[in-house]
């Protein structure tokens, strides 16, 4: 039987970057909360109901811009020998240059798919800031991960939220009116300012040759990081198409009380995402050597008991909510309570949805998600018209529930195959 290298089992390095990684998003939730709460007390409900359900669908398009690029280099670094020559640089070039054609196609789409949004210039600076400047830093947090650096990782992952709120508190302090507008200028110029800070750290932490490590081509990781892309797009639309079906199907004031009870629901996800964010170089590496049980079953508990506790912290925490965004969000917190329930089924999709992955189950962890996606959407249409919000989060619930079991099962049939 092949040996296991420490690398593979030990939980207590997986902790400590878990810890690490959980540090550095903790402390981006914290901006990102104080972000959401200095720009929806001063737009209001519906004013931040317009910008963020016009942002969503820039965020849709995210997963792409990234193209798998953070996995991509977390699976390279896992193969023996050690890495790829030149793989930082090619993956920060293919970012950018991937990021740039999408948020031209984004302004165009938008322009002509959504009766309510924000004008096209304001648009482009946000597709600029969603498609550009925030799957950089995300990719490049990831290789950092993947390289064993979770205490930069957990730095850089909050450069950029923290560059937005220092934009929002500048025009506060400034004593600006209100405006759509100005909040799009301060989000894309602090976006870029940050994703060009981190590009230069990730560029000296990870441009050293690899020792042994053949040279890849754009071509290579375009191929490797397509099914990646394709699956975070489908699992990425399912849990933000439904901020825009909101904005065009119920107007800007139910989309501003929805966006901001997801977002509050959002950071209890935390935890989880650091977890299985630092899981998956080790999953890779485990599955090689035929120990990818042992560590999948510690990670799936720890997602599962933390995602219990997570649904049940969102229950006592609602009625906090309007207290925090003021009187036009008194609605959020019923949807806070809601959204609880969604937390643990979170943890058991990802956690599978990782393993899958590991296991060489991309493409059908794509086709899943992809089915997911479609779910979502004939739900909220079917739904919204309805129900309103309630549809919404009745839609997502059930979708998540869905793509938790459909991973699960693939993955014991994946193994169970000859």
């Amino acid at each position: 039987m092949a040996r296991i290298g420490w690398h593979s089992l030990r939980f207590g390095g997986l902790g400590r970057g878990t810890v690490q990684t959980t540090g550095g998003l903790l402390g981006r939730a914290l901006l990102q909360a104080a972000y959401l709460v200095v720009i929806s007390r001063w737009l209001g409900s519906a004013g931040y109901g317009l910008f963020a359900g016009s942002a969503a669908a820039a965020i849709l398009l995210s997963p792409l811009a990234g193209w798998g690029m953070g996995q991509v280099y977390a699976d390279r670094q896992a193969r023996p020998p050690h890495g790829s020559a030149g793989l930082w640089a090619r993956v920060a070039s293919l970012v950018l240059r991937i990021g740039l054609v999408l948020a031209a196609v984004l302004v165009v789409v938008t322009s002509v798919a959504m009766a309510v949004r924000i004008d096209v210039a304001d648009m482009a600076l946000i597709a600029l800031a969603e498609l550009v400047a925030l799957p950089l830093a995300n990719v490049a947090s990831m290789a950092l991960v993947a390289e064993r650096r979770s205490d930069l990782a957990a730095i850089t992952v909050s450069a950029v939220p923290a560059a937005r709120l220092a934009g929002a508190l500048c025009l506060l302090a400034a004593g600006a009116a209100p405006s759509v507008h100005a909040l799009a200028l301060t989000h894309c110029a602090g976006s870029l300012l940050a994703a060009a800070a981190v590009a230069v750290l990730a560029r000296r932490v990870l441009a050293a040759p690899a020792i042994g490590g053949a040279s890849v081509s754009r071509r290579e990781l375009l191929h490797e990081g397509a099914p990646y892309a394709a699956t975070a797009l489908a699992g990425q639309g399912y849990a933000e198409i439904d901020k825009v079906l909101v904005l065009q199907l119920a107007g800007a004031g139910a989309a501003g009380t929805y966006t901001a009870a997801f977002r509050v629901v959002s950071v209890l996800l935390i935890p989880i995402t650091a977890l299985v964010n630092n899981s998956l170089p080790r999953l890779f590496a485990a599955e090689r050597d035929g120990a990818g049980t042992h560590l999948l079953r510690r990670v799936t508990l720890a997602a599962i008991a933390y995602g219990l506790a997570a649904g049940l912290f969102a229950l006592a925490i609602a009625p906090l909510v309007p207290l925090v965004f003021g009187a036009d969000f008194a609605a959020s917190a019923h949807y806070v309570m809601l959204l609880g329930a969604w937390v643990p089924l979170v943890a058991l999709h990802q956690s599978g949805a990782a393993a899958l992955v590991a296991a060489g189950g991309k493409s059908t962890r794509l086709g899943i998600e992809v089915a997911g996606l479609g779910a979502v959407v004939a739900l909220d249409l079917a739904l919204l018209p309805r129900w309103g919000v309630a549809g919404a989060i009745s839609a997502l619930l059930a979708c998540e529930a869905l793509l938790a079991m459909a991973c699960w099962i693939a993955l014991l049939r994946r193994r169970r195959a000859p």
